[in-house]
């Protein structure tokens, strides 16, 4: 955001005055020499951690330039009195990183993650007065703010613009374009964020005084000025509470309610609607527990809130007194600036850091306690009050502390051993069965049973992950820097001899010959396994290159193999595998008889999501894809899930091995229910749990194992017969992503 302030507070006045009348966008200026290029329509703001998904700038431009939402101006005013000069998308807050979630992340951030059954959200403003809030993130029309706002303000004196630029300009809420933002989970990072806020708001102080001259209607008047009432609420709280201990003049008890309904008003009206089904179909047990805890934090919320009142109504006072201060005295400092992600960067975790920030607070707590206890009406309750605002400190660093790992997630140092081990095992078998003889591809499978067999054939899924396990080995100090480059580049080498077909492998190879084995089939699904998994390499080659012990000559090898892996990966086409009127990835493609398959993979707990979401990353297919699969949706307990095909636990957690799906999401939802469902089944079964394609007990004429989907009838939506009982070691390994302990 820090161009846009610079564009709003330092233009350079080097226009003409016909370069001002007709709005020209060359006249705009940066302060630091920058200069926007000619011909530029709108420009986009956003700040440091504000994310901009694919498509959403192509969106904003499209709605922008409908002619209903074309900018006119009013010459006499200069403010917009039709269309819109700025359109503020959507903000929603991301599913946490596990370092972010906070107690404090989890009170005040709201619902995470992107809705996709709600598009479209209410906006009070627009819906009444057809004009929304700016807040400093959307798409502004160049020609149409530099006519409104162009030497309309004194210079360095506003610092709070967007709701300013948001009246003058007129701004429209687009609800169905979003924009991604993270929320503070660090509750000193937030006090910053709050600090800033209400010097901003105080300094419009001049501008709402004479509202007429700069171009300040009513709506926004009325904006400004709440803006200035709520950041008054919480220090008017606090006088208010200790008018009531000193003097007495009503029940303390009361007047504690009053303050606590004061927070607590809004966020419980919100969890109370919550609880109220508003459709048939709804699984109840998931619905209330949802539901209850979203009451429970709005409680929480508002006990956390109110034992930090001393301290938020001596920071929102500082705030209001410096601006003050510096607008009518000092005119300095008007402009201090500290960015989200410099307080996040200088925020500290530990209890001393918080408890010296608010040092003088506290000491204001303790001796106003002492008053309390020799000179006011409540001596115990009074003094009870300020003891607790000062460990306020106590309360901030407890709910800025990261969440830790569960039980089921932390693995003592014999499982560790006893996991390593099984890796180990798996690695011997790419070290001894990837041979010259096999061009350095992996043979599908071994079987020991009856005399040792090499299957010799691999397909693109089974070559992704002996790129993989390789760069695996190398972490776990197996194997040398050196050892991985002559592993991957023999395998890179004899890949890019293979038959391909627009970008793409095909699904099965003889080791021994690269003959494609007939019919020849693209796959969506393993062409999908393959480029994540070379995404994946590309990444752990950098990472290994970059390591100490890594020598030059190695370094430049790696790096190369990077940009190898990506190329690779960036030159499969998904769009010949796309139906782009169903918005789905068909099975695959029949390349000599050029026919794409009649089915398609339409689920989101499919094995196939990698593929799509590489597919979009790489700007193959559109965005609307992966609205499009579906959400079959199933509860285990209260934890909600997804139903897949066949009800294995390949569909579900082979994606994730090397897809990062946050905690909080769906996805990791529906791979949590879908492994307590497994462990139901195994239970009920007498068998040990892990369900998946596999192969199983049949053989054909040259005694070799057959292979078949598998699955728990429950999490399936197909017909899965109860009587198949087939456990695959496999697939309760990789449920060790998310429950290690059961899994072992």
């Amino acid at each position: 955001l820090e161009a846009l302030v610079k564009l709003i507070a330092a233009l350079d006045k080097k226009g003409t005055p016909d370069e001002h009348s007709r709005g020209d966008e060359d006249a705009f200026y940066f302060a630091d020499g920058m200069r926007l290029a000619s011909g530029i329509q709108y420009i986009v703001t956003l700040d440091s951690d504000t994310g901009l998904p694919p498509t959403a700038l192509r969106e904003l431009v499209s709605i922008a330039a409908h002619p209903l939402n074309t900018p006119h101006i009013d010459a006499a005013s200069r403010r917009v009195t039709s269309g819109y000069g700025i359109l503020q998308p959507r903000v929603v807050t991301p599913l946490p990183q596990p370092d972010e979630r906070s107690p404090f992340h989890a009170l005040f951030a709201g619902q995470c993650g992107i809705d996709p059954y709600s598009n479209g959200t209410s906006d009070l403003y627009q819906d009444l007065f057809g004009a929304g809030s700016f807040t400093g993130k959307g798409l502004l029309n160049v020609k149409a703010l530099y006519a409104v706002l162009n030497d309309r303000f004194d210079d360095e004196s506003v610092l709070s613009h967007d709701l300013l630029e948001g009246t003058v300009s007129r701004c429209a809420y687009v609800s169905d374009v979003v924009l991604i933002e993270d929320h503070p989970h660090h509750a000193g990072v937030d006090d910053s964020r709050q600090h800033r806020w209400a010097r901003g708001d105080w300094q419009l102080l001049p501008l709402m005084v004479r509202a007429k001259r700069y171009g300040i209607d009513n709506l926004g008047l009325w904006k400004m000025i709440d803006n200035l009432r709520r950041s008054l609420v919480v220090p008017m709280s606090l006088a208010f509470l200790a008018w009531v201990i000193f003097t007495a003049a009503m029940p303390l008890s009361k007047a504690v309610v009053v303050v606590l309904a004061a927070f607590l008003a809004g966020p419980l009206l919100g969890a109370l609607a919550g609880l109220v089904p508003t459709r048939r179909g709804i699984v109840l047990r998931h619905f209330f527990h949802v539901g209850m805890a979203a009451l429970w934090r709005s409680f929480g919320a508002a006990a956390w809130q109110f034992t930090q009142l001393f301290h938020k109504a001596g920071l929102l006072l500082d705030a209001i007194i410096r601006a003050l201060w510096r607008m009518g005295i000092s005119r300095k400092h008007l402009l201090q600036w500290t960015t989200a992600a410099q307080a996040q960067a200088a925020a500290k975790y530990t209890l001393a850091a918080f408890v010296r920030k608010q040092a003088l607070t506290s000491l204001a707590c303790i001796a106003l306690a002492v008053l309390a206890v020799l000179h006011s009406a409540y001596p115990q309750e009074g003094a009870a009050l300020f003891a607790l605002w000062a460990l306020a400190p106590v309360f901030a660093w407890w709910v800025s502390l990261p969440a830790g790992q569960t039980n089921n997630q932390r693995v003592d140092a014999d499982e560790r051993e006893y996991l390593t081990g099984i890796a180990h095992e798996t690695w011997r078998f790419f070290e001894h069965c990837i041979t010259e003889q096999d061009n350095y591809l992996p043979p599908d499978n071994l079987q020991i049973d009856t005399e040792p067999t090499l299957a010799h054939r691999t397909s693109p899924t089974n070559i992704g992950l002996y790129l993989l396990s390789v760069t695996c080995a190398r972490e776990f100090g197996w194997i040398t820097s050196a050892d991985v480059v002559t592993r991957l580049q023999a395998s890179l080498d004899t890949i890019d001899k293979l038959p391909k077909h627009e970008g793409h492998l095909f699904n099965w190879y003889q080791t021994e010959t690269l003959e494609v084995l007939q019919p020849a089939f693209v796959s969506t699904v393993d062409s999908g396994n393959l480029a994540g998994h070379l995404l994946a390499v590309s990444s752990a080659c950098i990472n290994i290159a970059h390591r100490a012990d890594t020598q030059s000559v190695e370094k430049r090898a790696l790096v190369d193999i990077a940009d190898r892996c990506t190329r690779l990966c960036m030159a499969m086409n998904f769009r010949c595998l796309y139906n782009p009127k169903r918005h789905l990835f068909h099975i695959g493609l029949r390349v000599h008889d050029h026919v794409l398959d009649a089915s398609y993979y339409d689920l989101l707990a499919s094995e196939s999501r990698l593929a799509s979401f590489v597919a979009i990353a790489k700007g193959d297919v559109p965005r609307r894809h992966w609205m499009a699969l579906g959400r079959a949706f199933l509860s285990s307990g209260v934890t909600p899930g997804l139903k897949s095909w066949s009800g294995s636990m390949f569909e579900y957690l082979m994606p994730s091995l090397v897809m990062h799906e946050p905690e909080q999401g769906l996805l990791h939802a529906s791979s949590q229910a879908a492994m307590m469902e497994q462990q139901i089944f195994g239970h009920a079964q007498s068998l040990p749990w892990g369900v998946s394609e596999s192969a199983y007990f049949a053989q054909d004429h040259s005694l070799a194992y057959q292979y078949s989907p598998f699955g728990v009838p429950r999490l399936a939506l197909r017909r899965t017969p109860t009587s198949d009982k087939v456990v695959a070691p496999y697939a309760t390994l990789m449920a060790t992503m998310h429950g290690p302990k059961p899994a072992i």
